[in-house]
Order: C-alpha cells, then sequence, then structure tokens
C-alpha cells in the first residue's frame, strides 16, 4: 500500500515538473515552439516517459491551462474575502483581478484562446477536458455567490435571468479586450493606446446600465477610475508586502507592464520604499508608507501602460528546471 502510494506521489510530481517545463517553453518560445522531445530533454526524461503522463500535446497544453486556471483563482478570492466592501466594487475588483491576472500571465491567456479552439478542444481528450472545466469552476462560483447576493441585498434587479448571467458581459468584454490587447497593432490602428482604461471605465458604464448599485456618477471619469482602482488595491488582503520573498507575487503582477523583469522591478520597489537614489535616504523616503505608495503604483501602471513600458526590460520570463530525482527512470 505504502509502495502504490509513493508511486502514485511521484507520477503527481512528475506530471507537475512537465506543465512546469511546458510552461517555461511556451514564454521563451511561443506556442508553436512547444515540442514534446524538447520538453521530456529539459526534464532529463525520455520522451516516451512524457507520453505515458500525456497522450498527446493537445493534452500537455489543456493540463497547462487548467495549472493556470488555478492560480486564476487566487486573484479572485483575495477580491471575494474583501471585507468591508460593497457588492458593486467586488464585482469590479473582478475586473481588476482580471486584468493584473492577464498581465502578469499573458501566456495563460494566450493559452487559453489556444486550447478553446474547435479543432484543438476535439483533439483533447475526455479526462483532460473535464479537468479544465474543473479548473474554471470556482473562478465561476465566486462571481455567481456574489451577483447572487447583490441580488438579496436589493443592489441589482434579478430581471428574471440566471445570477451568474449577470457578470457575462463584463467577463466576455474583459476577454475581448485581452485579445485585442494581445493582437499588436489591432488598438493603436485605431489610437486606442490606454485600453485597460477603456475596459474598466466600460465596465462601469454596464454595471450602470444593470443598475447595480451604487451607480457611478460619470463611469468615464478618469480620476474616479483611478481613485476606485487605487482604493481597491489600498486592500490588504488585495496587496502583498514588498518584503515577501516570493517571485510570483501580486505585487509583482500589478507592477509589470507588458513584459517587464520582474525580479528589477522588485528591487526597484525596494529601493524606493527604503532609500534614494544611490543609497542616499531622504525624509520623503524614510516617512513613505510601502503599502500607499504600491497601491498608488499599482493604479498608474494599469491605467497608464504605455508610460511605463519604455523603462521596463525584456523579461528573464522562466528559470530553469532542476534536475528531477527520478530522471532517466522508467514510469
Amino acid at each position: 500500500m505504502k509502495k502504490s502510494a509513493n508511486r502514485e506521489q511521484a507520477l503527481a510530481d512528475r506530471e507537475k515538473l512537465f506543465i512546469e517545463a511546458t510552461r517555461q517553453q511556451i514564454c521563451k518560445q511561443g506556442l508553436l515552439g512547444v515540442q514534446m522531445a524538447a520538453i521530456a530533454r529539459s526534464c532529463n526524461f525520455a520522451t516516451g516517459t512524457l507520453y505515458h503522463h500525456f497522450a498527446s500535446k493537445e493534452d500537455l497544453l489543456m493540463a497547462v491551462c487548467s495549472e493556470l486556471s488555478t492560480t486564476r483563482q487566487l486573484y479572485f478570492r483575495r477580491v471575494h474575502e474583501w471585507q468591508g466592501a460593497n457588492n458593486r466594487d467586488k464585482m469590479f475588483g473582478f475586473a481588476v483581478a482580471h486584468a493584473l491576472f492577464a498581465q502578469h500571465h499573458p501566456e495563460h491567456f494566450r493559452l487559453e484562446q489556444y486550447v478553446m479552439t474547435e479543432v484543438i478542444w476535439q483533439a483533447t481528450s475526455e479526462h483532460r477536458r473535464q479537468q479544465f472545466l474543473e479548473a474554471m469552476q470556482p473562478v465561476g462560483r465566486m462571481v455567481e455567490s456574489l451577483a447572487r447576493q447583490a441580488i438579496d441585498d436589493g443592489d441589482v434587479e434579478p430581471y428574471d435571468i440566471a445570477p451568474l448571467a449577470l457578470a457575462v458581459g463584463q467577463w466576455t468584454m474583459s476577454t475581448g479586450m485581452h485579445t485585442l490587447i494581445h493582437a499588436d497593432g489591432v488598438l493603436s490602428l485605431y489610437d486606442l493606446n490606454d485600453p485597460y482604461r477603456l475596459l474598466l471605465q466600460n465596465i462601469r458604464l454596464q454595471l450602470n446600465a444593470l443598475g447595480w448599485k451604487p451607480l457611478a456618477e460619470n463611469p468615464f471619469d478618469r480620476k474616479a477610475l483611478e481613485e476606485d482602482v487605487t482604493r481597491l488595491c489600498k486592500k490588504k488582503s488585495f496587496l502583498i508586502s514588498v518584503r515577501s520573498k516570493a517571485r510570483w507575487t501580486w505585487t509583482a503582477a500589478a507592477l509589470q507592464g507588458s513584459h517587464p523583469d520582474i525580479d528589477c522591478l522588485l528591487k526597484s520597489v525596494i529601493k524606493k520604499v527604503h532609500c534614494g537614489i544611490a543609497g542616499k535616504r531622504t525624509r520623503s523616503d524614510a516617512n513613505l508608507n510601502p503599502d500607499s505608495w504600491l497601491s498608488t503604483e499599482i493604479s498608474r501602471r494599469l491605467l497608464h501602460p504605455h508610460a511605463y513600458a519604455p523603462r521596463l526590460q525584456p523579461a528573464r520570463a522562466c528559470t530553469r528546471i532542476k534536475p528531477h530525482p527520478f530522471a532517466n527512470k522508467h514510469p
């Protein structure tokens, strides 16, 4: 029994290793550059071992997408557990969370688009499709429970439709905008250079159209939008301290532009909080509140990505894969 449990754990660990190696290859070479042999080689396994876990490349990509969907839950859960916020703020917060996740994990959105095309979806095994759908459900349940609560509290009319249907417009707008953002040149062709601002403004307008209280006086008010995003990001449940050593944090996610070097950004944040340029501490730096400064930076970088992009360095998107303890052993 113990031997069987150990074997199952070893197989699960190996599968996670393959999934992470695939994610990194997508970061480096794009979706079309994914090669089963190269992934197996990077993990020090035979290609046949990789196929023992995943029947096809489509199955492997679906598994990567499922894993990243689990990561997205963390972003939405922080909003869902936001204490003291009204229902409309939380619904708007879901949109901000989605935008930050898309900035932090651009490879996930591209991958999700790819695996949900008809040809790839049909080529994937039923087991992997079901795994992906199950990974998406927690986010849907959080949004649905919030919509139900808003209806019960009288913040929005039920309109005789399913509660989750109230959020479909927000979901489709977010997905559509991310599609346009990743299609380089499409938005700039029409001089639409602030896509996330436009997205959030239109979501505020859509919530107003639903009569979701409290109504925004002017959904396109730039100052009010920035105040809302900053207020959202100031919440402790929504912000991780700059002193955290975790590489993939909300701080890193919020501070990144299109393709940042996250380590470099975190160092610059710490330098800004603790000292002045070249190590010269100033009175304003000494009295700086890290959380307040970070929340301002989050809203600025989300709403003014082009203003920050020139200062960012290309991302070192992936780290080296360490040899697995079971490398070169047959399954």
